[in-house]
């Protein structure tokens, strides 16, 4: 997908829970975008392996998202067929078992 088709989808990209509107909305909409991007780049420049969301935020150097905002972009480039849930899990914080994605 290229950024312009993915700005188009940005709708689909950011789950407006909280109901923001106007410039907000438009805001968040954008971040989304730009972290659903960075997470399709970092897998594209790592194909064959799988890795969990922190893994992902760590090394893709996205520290300044939210880990909700990794996940949430992995759950959006999962929808729309880019990467696949792997079955490997892997321990993470509080030893809570974290599933790896890949490129699908």
């Amino acid at each position: 997908m290229y950024p312009s088709e993915m700005l188009n989808k940005q709708y689909e990209i950011f789950f407006n829970t909280v109901n923001l509107e106007g410039e907000d909305l438009k805001e968040k909409k954008r971040r989304a975008a730009g972290q659903y991007l960075s997470v399709l780049r970092f897998f594209r420049d790592n194909p064959g392996r799988g890795f969990t969301p922190i893994e992902v935020r760590e090394l893709a150097g996205l520290q300044r998202c939210s880990e909700s905002g990794i996940r949430r972009a992995i759950t959006s480039l999962t929808a729309d067929g880019h990467l696949v849930k792997t079955g490997e899990k892997q321990p993470g914080s509080y030893d809570v078992p974290n599933h790896k994605w890949r490129l699908a």
